[in-house]
């Protein structure tokens, strides 16, 4: 896309629309670190930004040229599926086997990683999949791609370490299911079912629980 008519401002001069340059904008909230990278599964923070810049330049505006308003939507529409925000931080606690504490600057976060269910710390191979994801992250810098938050407060996100998916790996190895609930990566099915077939894991045992049934018996009692 040629980049001239997205910084041209309503009402000025064309040597003046030359010259404009936007401001910059960040959808990060203050105390967290956003991150211009490429998130390999769905594309860039960077576009997010450059999305909701274009918005309030348009709101500002009270005649937005033509041009201006379709380069704010095709850029929202790109921008779309992305998480909310992104931060960089190291690891400073793993809870079980899908719950992690990150330090992004001064704040520590309580995160849930995304789309993935593993056993519970009362549960068979609970132990084992926390030791399974202390291996992977502990102590070691992560990405989080975060949107919303659970019930519980937790920060829901894909937890990345370089260019290593954490949720999908711990499908992997066969120390978590597939969140059949909250699946929105249909893969993930996949690779659970070929752990499954491998015997990797908690897969050992024919007779293994699945998380939420066994959160659902323990209610009932």
């Amino acid at each position: 896309m040629h980049p001239g008519p997205c910084i041209a401002r309503p009402g000025s001069s064309a040597a003046e629309q030359r010259t404009y340059k936007p401001t910059r904008f960040t959808t990060a909230p203050p105390d967290k670190r956003q991150v211009a990278g490429s998130n390999p599964a769905s594309g860039t923070t960077f576009h997010r930004a450059v999305a909701i810049g274009f918005q309030v330049a348009v709101m500002n505006y009270s005649k937005p040229t033509a041009a201006l308003r379709r380069c704010f939507l095709l850029l929202l529409l790109s921008a779309a599926p992305l998480s909310a925000w992104a931060c960089v931080g190291r690891v400073v606690g793993v809870t079980d086997g899908d719950t992690i504490k990150v330090l992004c600057g001064q704040t520590e976060l309580k995160v849930r990683l995304a789309q993935i269910d593993a056993p519970e710390r009362g549960q068979a191979f609970g132990a084992k999949a926390k030791e399974a994801l202390s291996d992977l992250v502990f102590e070691g810098e992560v990405r989080l791609d975060l949107g919303l938050k659970d019930r519980y407060g937790r920060d829901i996100a894909t937890v990345w370490r370089g260019r290593l998916d954490i949720n999908r790996e711990m499908v992997r190895l066969g120390f978590a299911w597939a969140y059949r609930k909250y699946l929105e990566d249909q893969s993930l099915l996949e690779v659970e079912a070929a752990a499954k077939a491998a015997k990797r894991g908690l897969w050992r045992d024919a007779e293994v629980v699945p998380p939420w049934d066994y959160r659902r018996r323990k209610r009932s009692r």
